[in-house]
């Protein structure tokens, strides 16, 4: 679903709207309607609910957005789906606030107060779940650089969440993934599963290394940015040399595009990157240098890291 702040701006003024006669409902009477008038900040109908101004043509002119935090969360979560690029990846999990503050109004507000009779597909709750699905991949991407190949973390996307980032249907995901034959390995999520006892798909996670090198090939993918520090940071944390040439796979992914595009960056076989960022198979640390002008890195870092594993005595 493309999202237009428009259609945002007015879904959550109807919700506002409603939620006011709900405020006026729990006090009754005066108090009640006055409740309403400052919550609304105009004066409302004494003898009908706000609700019934929905249907008039100016109604949104008369809700005044500023007035309301809730319109800054439900914004700044627009601009990050509308706009990836303009938020360091390794910044978007500082916007879960704004993510938390929009999913509890929509778990008080009535589910009546959207417009639309296919609630899930009101343009707040796609915002919500657009917002959410691109958060979690980033933190993703940020855990895909920094945990071991065999850790559980690598195993945190659903594939929703690759649908939305992605730009494309679930489905099309799904014919992608599979425990050992997919492009994307997938792997369900056992202690949910026991703790639920049913519904086994909704528990499969899917491994972020392959799920970032597939959407890097969509035209759609919702790529975002990890800045230069932020990738030396990771890279002056490796404990491994595969973890190495994963920092550099996850960030040319995002930054750069598919592996054939690094390839032809980096003027090198497509196979020598995919042994760079798959195995840690460095044929020689100076060819990290290339890595740090495409990347725009610490060159002489990720050559002496490389250098370091490929020598241990010498540490």
């Amino acid at each position: 679903m493309n999202l237009a702040w428009s259609d945002v701006r007015r879904d959550l003024q109807v919700a506002l709207i409603q939620f006011s006669d709900d405020l006026r409902i729990v006090l009754g009477g005066s108090r009640g309607h006055n409740c309403q008038s400052d919550f609304l900040g105009f004066d409302t109908p004494s003898g009908a609910f706000a609700s019934e101004l929905i249907d008039v043509d100016d109604f949104e002119t008369q809700v005044d957005l500023s007035r309301y935090e809730i319109s800054a969360h439900c914004r700044r979560l627009f601009e990050l789906i509308a706009e990836p690029e303009s938020t360091p990846i390794e910044n978007v999990a500082d916007l879960g606030v704004h993510r938390d503050h929009l999913n509890h109004f929509l778990e008080i507000v009535r589910r009546s107060s959207l417009v639309g009779n296919d609630y899930d597909r009101a343009a707040l709750w796609e915002t919500l779940n657009q917002a959410s699905s691109y958060i979690a991949f980033a933190d993703a991407a940020l855990r895909a650089m920094t945990e071991d190949e065999r850790s559980e973390e690598l195993f945190d996307l659903t594939n929703d969440d690759l649908a939305r980032v992605g730009g494309v249907q679930s489905a099309y995901v799904r014919n992608s993934t599979s425990p050992t034959k997919g492009r994307i390995r997938s792997e369900p999520q056992r202690k949910a599963i026991k703790k639920a006892g049913h519904d086994i798909r909704s528990f499969v996670r899917l491994n972020t290394v392959d799920a970032i090198e597939w959407l890097a090939t969509l035209r759609r993918f919702r790529r975002g940015r990890l800045s230069a520090p932020a990738i030396d940071l990771c890279i002056r944390r490796a404990r491994t040399a595969d973890q190495l040439g994963r920092i550099a796979g996850v960030a040319g992914w995002i930054n750069i595009g598919a592996t054939e595009r690094i390839a032809d960056t980096l003027c090198w076989p497509v196979e020598k990157v995919i042994r760079w960022v798959r195995s840690g198979d460095f044929e020689a640390p100076d060819d990290a240098f290339a890595w740090g002008n495409a990347l725009g890195i610490d060159g002489d870092l990720y050559a002496a890291k490389i250098f370091a594993f490929n020598h241990p005595t010498s540490r």
